[in-house]
């Protein structure tokens, strides 16, 4: 566990300017589609609406990937004691960040029909495939063949595997409670000026447009921070499992 938090914080700088650079990417791409749908003439574009909310979808998925790939080679970089630089590892992760969503939804998609039969088999299958990600972009499977590497490669670790998750997920959640707070309250303190200024609108109901975008971005900054921690865990997990096998 202390590899997973190394592999990232060690590398803190690139991780973070990557992620606020997917951050308002993501929250850009949700203020325009917000702004067109907002737009439409009425109920009639609603087909419309909900082919934009699609698209968003699945470039919000798109970039969360190419973030995950990006703090798995930081890691696993970091692993082998290799320098890390963020263009580069940028330019490494780009090509995977597609095949990775298809690895998502099939993980997904197998694992909710093993929770449909029972919850012991979806546990099973969460430990088993828990490394496809990484067999895939450093081992050099397919994508179908990611699967079975990363059951082959956690046999008789499983548990153990799945222990690292659960415990990992568990600090996770208090990371993303305490950031939530900080992150948000920084956000909305550095507006305040603005405000005071009358450059920004003073809003007496909910939050004004710059305070809901600069909440999109705190919030997509902390998603995309625990999903490199889960990437992290991923790629150490998957080094460690080659060495001992």
């Amino acid at each position: 566990m202390s590899q997973t938090f190394l592999g990232l914080f060690r590398n803190i700088g690139p991780v973070v300017i990557f992620g606020l650079s997917v951050s308002f990417l993501g929250a850009a791409v949700i203020a325009a589609s917000g702004l067109i749908i907002g737009a439409g003439p009425g109920e009639e574009t609603s087909l419309r609406d909900d082919g934009i909310g699609f698209i968003t979808f699945l470039y919000l998925i798109f970039l969360g990937c190419f973030y995950y790939s990006f703090c798995m080679d930081v890691a696993y970089r970091a692993w082998l004691g290799y320098p890390v630089r963020l263009t580069d590892s940028a330019k490494r992760s780009l090509p995977h960040a597609f095949p990775l969503m298809v690895i998502a939804l099939l993980f997904w998609i197998g694992f909710l029909l093993g929770y449909a039969a029972f919850i012991f088999p979806a546990l099973i299958l969460s430990a088993g495939w828990a490394i496809c990600g990484p067999a895939y972009q450093f081992g050099g499977a397919s994508i179908l063949g990611s699967f079975r590497e990363s059951w082959r490669l956690t046999r008789g670790y499983k548990w153990m595997v799945w222990l690292v998750n659960f415990l990992i997920g568990i600090i996770a959640q208090i990371i993303a409670i305490i950031l939530m707070f900080v992150f948000v309250f920084m956000a909305l303190l550095f507006l305040v000026p603005f405000q005071e200024a009358g450059m920004i609108p003073d809003t007496d109901v909910g939050l004004s447009q710059s305070e809901t975008v600069a909440v999109y971005v705190c919030m997509m900054l902390i998603f995309n921070l625990l999903a490199g921690l889960y990437a992290s865990m991923k790629a150490v997990i998957y080094a460690e499992c080659v060495d001992l096998h």
